[in-house]
């Protein structure tokens, strides 16, 4: 039974990581792992992988978290406030990605540029980014924690939320392993602009439904 709640976190991770939410961090992993071009293949892949455990990290500790408390923070899917974060954070990635404003997710106000780079700088990253991204995942991630919460079994929670981010990091595994590519592909034209505007109006319109949602608990 527990094997199966496994494998089925583990495709409902996959299933999420291509949803728009995760789209805009594709850039910034393209990026981190095309600035060091001159690695190999095997030594991006690596990176990539630090990057996704990073992720993974962070998702286990609210696994643990979920275990040891027997609560869910209140993530439910039915929660307003989880869905109004889900739909502002959404709002504010699709705003950015039709030029209304600029969202520069870059760390190295915060942090030292060195450490940003090598195997701990994507452990760093992948940590980040699994916060950034986590509002998007409410849905899944609130019906896992309260699985998790239910059972109040911190290894089951710990190894559920970790196999569950690295389903979720699918897209950005497959982004940084092939950051030398998609890094010389055209920067401009008007393929790229279409690209960027279906994207944001699949993210506008992902905002718009949580945010309904969240108004309708309200009213």
């Amino acid at each position: 039974m527990e094997n199966l709640s496994i494998l089925a976190v583990y495709i409902a991770g996959v299933v999420t990581s291509f949803t728009p939410c995760v789209y805009p961090l594709i850039p910034i992993v393209v990026s981190f792992i095309g600035a060091q071009a001159q690695l190999s293949v095997k030594k991006r892949i690596v990176l990539t992988l630090f990057y996704v455990l990073g992720t993974a990290l962070i998702y286990s500790v609210l696994g643990a978290a979920a275990a040891l408390s027997g609560s869910v923070f209140g993530l439910a899917q039915n929660s307003f406030l989880a869905n109004l974060v889900v739909g502002v954070v959404c709002l504010i990635f699709s705003l950015s990605m039709f030029g209304v404003f600029n969202i520069n997710l870059q760390l190295s106000g915060f942090v030292n540029p060195k450490i940003l780079k090598g195997y701990l700088g994507g452990l760093i990253l992948g940590s980040t980014s699994g916060l950034v991204f986590s509002p998007c995942t409410t849905p899944v991630l609130g019906s896992i924690l309260m699985l998790v919460a239910s059972r109040q079994n911190v290894l089951y929670g710990i190894v559920l939320l970790f196999v569950f981010a690295i389903g979720l990091s699918t897209t950005i595994f497959l982004s940084g392993v092939f950051s030398g590519v998609l890094t010389k592909l055209p920067k401009s034209g008007k393929w790229n602009l279409i690209v960027e505007k279906v994207f944001a109006s699949v993210l506008l319109v992902v905002a718009l439904y949580y945010l309904y949602k969240a108004a309708r608990l309200i009213f």
